[in-house]
């Protein structure tokens, strides 16, 4: 596998309806091999079924806040990417407008 995706979301079902469809197409149109890892920190909106029905992996997150959804996701994989996509702008993965670096682990 190139790459694991880790989105640390709440609450982001109908982002996430549209954001991983246009992610993994975009991934699998530039032929890299990845999987999205969803790290849900207590959503109440149906995000962790509808990741799932995405094809992405899902983890639950208990503790609160950004980096230690992050550090959760970074448990799961070795070569990682993140990026950051606000709420209104799932658009921008296919873009390539979404900010985010890759890191060897």
């Amino acid at each position: 596998m190139d790459i694991s995706v880790i989105l640390p979301v709440v609450n982001e079902s109908e982002n996430l309806r549209v954001l991983i469809p246009r992610l993994t197409a975009l991934l699998d149109r530039e032929r890299i091999t990845h999987e999205v890892i969803v790290v849900d920190g207590g959503s109440t909106d149906g995000t962790q079924a509808m990741a799932l029905s995405c094809g992405a992996r899902v983890v639950k997150e208990r503790r609160r806040g950004y980096a230690g959804a992050l550090e959760t996701g970074f448990a799961f994989e070795e070569r990682i990417v993140t990026t950051q996509v606000p709420a209104g702008g799932p658009g921008a993965a296919d873009s390539g407008a979404a900010g985010g670096h890759a890191a060897d682990g």
